[in-house]
Order: structure tokens, then C-alpha cells, then sequence
């Protein structure tokens, strides 16, 4: 966590901030300190990022420079699907049809993969499941990210 430590508290109080995340230099000029994150938003791009801040008060004392790790992501999952079974003539298949599902984040990771078939309920997908119904079959489905970052629903048939 980071914190101030240019004023105890019992001091002038604080002035202002700067900060950098990796590889980046330092911010030109000191930002007024607020309590909103107007300044994070120059941390940009996705994946983890060590932020690094220090504070100065109104004495002008300058604190030593405290960091943390965070995970910045703003992009949602991608999912994918596999049909696989014995197929027939024009894409269509003549026995039962196994779905996978794959779902990919490189930010923070996937949270979950959800489905529904043919406009049921929508399911958690856990593991390949079969359709043997016969006809057409509408399977929509999308992933979650653990950011909470959602995918658009996808289809396929």
C-alpha cells in the first residue's frame, strides 16, 4: 500500500505528489494532491505495473519513494469454441457434436466461461459438453476476467 510518510501528521501537511510506473520517468512536475485518481490515469497498458510515488509537504520535505505492484486490465477474455464428431455433407454433422470451450486473459486471468443452449438457461462451463439433439442448435457464450471485464456473447451453431 502506499503511503505518505513526508508528514507525520503532525506537521504542515501535504502539498503534493509525483509518480512513475516502470521504466517511466518521473512526472515533469509535481501534481496537487487530491483524493481522486485524476493522476493514475497516465498508467497505461495492460499487465502488471510497479507504481512508485512520493509525497511532499507543505514544509517541503520530500518522503522517500514507496512503491506497489498492480494489475492493470482493461481488455475482457477471448473465448473460442471447438466442435468436434462425426460430420456430413454442407457443415452438418451426423452424430453427436462435443463442444469445448477456451478462454484466454493475459491480464488477470479468466474468472469464468458461461454458455446456454438453443436460448436456455445460462450454464458455468466447466468441462467439453455434447449436443444430440437433431436439427439446428444455437450455443452462445462468453468469458469473464477476474478485473470483471466481459466478453460480448459469441455464437456458434
Amino acid at each position: 500500500m502506499l503511503y505518505n510518510t513526508a508528514d507525520d501528521g503532525g506537521g504542515s501537511g501535504l502539498y503534493q505528489m509525483r509518480f512513475r510506473n516502470d521504466g517511466d520517468v518521473w512526472v515533469d512536475s509535481w501534481i496537487a494532491y487530491t483524493t481522486e485518481p485524476t493522476p493514475w490515469t497516465l498508467i497505461t497498458g495492460d499487465g502488471n505495473k510497479r507504481v512508485y510515488v512520493q509525497f511532499k509537504d507543505n514544509a517541503g520535505n520530500i518522503s522517500p519513494t514507496t512503491s506497489d505492484s498492480i494489475i492493470l486490465d482493461t481488455e475482457p477474455p477471448t473465448t473460442t469454441a471447438s466442435l468436434s464428431g462425426p460430420e456430413g455433407e454442407n457443415d452438418w454433422y451426423i452424430g453427436d457434436v462435443t463442444i469445448t470451450l477456451s478462454a484466454s486473459d493475459t491480464s488477470s486471468g479468466v474468472g469464468y466461461t458461461t454458455y446456454r443452449i438453443n436460448g436456455e438457461p445460462w450454464k458455468n462451463y466447466n468441462a467439453p459438453f455434447i449436443i444430440d439433439v437433431e436439427g439446428t442448435n444455437t450455443i452462445e457464450y462468453y468469458s469473464v476476467d477476474q478485473a470483471n471485464n466481459k466478453e460480448n456473447t459469441k455464437t456458434c451453431l
